[in-house]
């Protein structure tokens, strides 16, 4: 039997000529591939959410989400955070969200249509405990056609929480994934022994690990320049960043931080709603995002 294969990058150019063929506004504000991390305070250099409708948008969500937390059973404890069993509670909110930024995004980002593809609601509470899972240093390693949105639902001060990313000139740093094509058979390169992944520039390099050793980012910043950025932010602080960045959470040590995450990535197709339950993965209960990306219905994650 002969092995086909999906690779990204032609599905997304294949994605972009028919964006372009129908005729869909391009703006060049932003490159995918050059994107790193553009965050969203008090500015809108990628996106607008300057307005009265996203503040709204924004409040609304807040405030169901909050609600929602006040009761055991609306959410499951996972690593440091608070993850909410069904983001469908807030479905009015989130089809309001999605017909608000992914209009932007597809224009100013992908210039192809775009599927949201998973999307967690979050609550980090404050804890001494020592970091584990996203709160150590890593990078997603996944595709280089995927992006990520990060919206506070909080106000996030010092020692709240705050989103923490390597930076340098205004910009973090990506480290190449290894998952480009994803033949379609359930054992595929995905599943086998993890490569070595290498910052050559810097001359870094380590084997079969997402997560990325602390000597490794004290050399970046010693040595190259880097710093250790941790943002701050008004409710409504919204990222737009790859995954693959240097990055981690932090638990806070002052107060709560509520957060929205939505994966977002190309589709040939214009889905909608944008946000809806036949194309969005519910949080924990789906997959983060398929490997295949031309599956758009949500997948449950094996138990």
């Amino acid at each position: 039997m002969t092995e086909t294969a999906c690779c990204w990058q032609e599905y997304y150019e294949l994605s972009k000529h028919i964006y372009s063929a129908m005729g869909e506004r391009i703006d060049d504000k932003q490159d995918l591939y050059d994107l790193t991390v553009v965050e969203h305070n008090n500015s809108s250099p990628v996106l607008n959410i300057e307005n009265k409708e996203y503040d709204k948008i924004i409040e609304d969500l807040s405030n169901k989400v909050d609600v929602l937390f006040q009761n055991e059973s609306n959410y499951e404890t996972r690593a440091r955070a608070k993850g909410l069993n069904n983001i469908w509670d807030c479905k009015n909110e989130l089809q309001r969200l999605g017909e608000y930024l992914i209009p932007q995004v597809q224009q100013t980002v992908f210039k192809s249509y775009v599927h949201v593809d998973n999307i967690k609601i979050y609550r980090s509470e404050v804890s001494n405990e020592s970091d584990i899972s996203s709160w150590l240093w890593h990078f997603d390693n996944n595709p280089q056609e995927q992006v990520k949105i990060l919206i506070y639902l909080t106000d996030v001060e010092k020692d709240c929480g705050e989103f923490t990313f390597l930076r340098k000139n205004g910009k973090g740093l990506k480290v190449p994934t290894s998952r480009i094509t994803y033949p379609k058979k359930w054992k595929d390169p995905w599943e086998q022994p993890p490569p070595v992944y290498n910052l050559e520039k810097y001359n870094i390099s380590w084997f079969g690990r997402d997560r990325i050793d602390p000597n490794d980012v004290q050399n970046l910043i010693t040595n190259h320049g880097y710093e250790i950025h941790k943002s701050q932010g008004k409710r409504g602080t919204l990222f737009l960043f790859d995954n693959n960045i240097i990055h981690k959470a932090t638990v806070p040590k002052n107060k709560h931080r509520d957060a929205i995450v939505i994966q977002l990535k190309p589709s040939i197709d214009l889905i909608n709603p944008f946000i809806g339950e036949n194309t969005t993965g519910n949080g924990w209960e789906h997959t983060t995002f398929n490997k295949d990306p031309t599956i758009i219905e949500p997948r449950r994650l094996k138990k």
